[in-house]
């Protein structure tokens, strides 16, 4: 099941700015409020896409995490948990090993590195929608309350040949696997590729 991801970015300088869009798309809106970002982003895709109403949509937010870093977070029923995986990461990179392996990483072509507040039981086929098509997204989790596990996900076409996917992890389908499957197969600060 294929799901339509909506942004809501929020940029407080100068002043509080939401700016919505969808990702591997070019559809954007901007707004002062995000009620209003929502409203204008759902006019935008009415007009936009068909069908419409899309079946499975997904709605996250997006506060920065450090300059040229943001994290996602789904407004969705893990919404608590996902905003404290936000604070732990957010120490995580206080720290010289994560901050330098996450700084090294290939990004999206607007320059901005994602890095998505992933729960237990999260499915890998909706985490790996999320990817923006090119540069690096990546995926994090708190596994207790002073540490986070991490993975990047490169494009397939930009990741060095001998980078593994999923499936060289032997989580493929996506469909049948869940974030924990990808913790217990992949230590913390691996790169993996998108193909």
């Amino acid at each position: 099941m294929s799901t339509l991801h909506r942004v809501y970015r929020c940029e407080m300088s100068p002043r509080c700015r939401w700016y919505g869009y969808v990702v591997a798309d070019d559809t954007a809106v901007e707004a002062e409020s995000l009620p209003a970002a929502r409203l204008a982003l759902t006019e935008t895709l009415a007009r936009r896409v068909e069908p419409w109403p899309w079946e499975h949509v997904g709605e996250h937010t997006e506060h920065a995490l450090s300059p040229g870093m943001w994290v996602r977070e789904a407004l969705d029923a893990a919404a608590e948990p996902r905003a404290h995986i936000s604070r732990v990461l957010a120490a995580a990179l206080t720290t010289q090993p994560t901050s330098s392996a996450l700084a090294t990483l290939p990004t999206p072509a607007d320059g901005q590195l994602i890095v998505v507040a992933a729960v237990p039981g999260d499915r890998l086929d909706w985490l790996l929608e999320q990817h923006p098509g090119t540069g690096s997204l990546v995926v994090a989790t708190a596994v207790s309350n002073h540490q986070a596990w991490w993975n990047a996900l490169q494009a397939g076409s930009e990741a060095p040949p001998a980078t593994k996917t999923l499936a060289d992890l032997n989580l493929s389908p996506p469909t049948d696997a869940v974030l924990d499957d990808w913790i217990a197969a992949s230590p913390t600060g691996t790169h993996l590729a998108t193909r």
